[in-house]
């Protein structure tokens, strides 16, 4: 019977960029939680390079609360 082989994942060469709209009264979790799906690839990849860059940005590029913990999020990545 033939051995199945899958292929070897391999990083990116330069990180994949994510851009990420929030808004004010989004859910905390669905803010954070794809960033830190995200930042776990290096884990999976089992490297020190980012494999994403993750930007959080809003409609006008200000402030945003979250729900229910009420985290106030910074735009980093300015306008969409």
């Amino acid at each position: 019977m033939p051995q199945f082989q899958s292929p070897t994942a391999v990083p990116p060469k330069t990180p994949k960029r994510v851009v990420m709209l929030t808004f004010d009264g989004a859910s905390s979790l669905d803010t954070v939680g794809p960033v830190d799906v995200l930042a776990g690839a290096q884990m999976a990849f089992q490297t020190r390079d980012p494999v994403y860059t993750v930007e959080l940005v809003t409609v006008d590029g200000g402030l945003v609360r979250t729900t229910p913990a009420g985290l106030t999020r910074i735009s980093h990545g300015g306008t969409v």
